[in-house]
């Protein structure tokens, strides 16, 4: 018995499950306080003043 398996179906599967990890982990991300933006305690800096 032979079995032989098309890699675009392989490649699509492993690409949703790809997206939905992504998915998860995004869903996980906090977004700080007004409070820590203000003080600029948080990790990044978005403002453009900032040298």
């Amino acid at each position: 018995m032979n079995l032989t398996y098309d890699k675009t179906r392989v490649n699509n599967f492993t690409d949703a499950v790809f997206a939905i990890a992504m998915t998860l982990l995004v869903l996980d991300l906090a977004v700080p306080s007004y409070q820590a933006i203000q003080t600029k305690t948080f990790a990044f800096n978005i403002s453009p003043t900032d040298s």
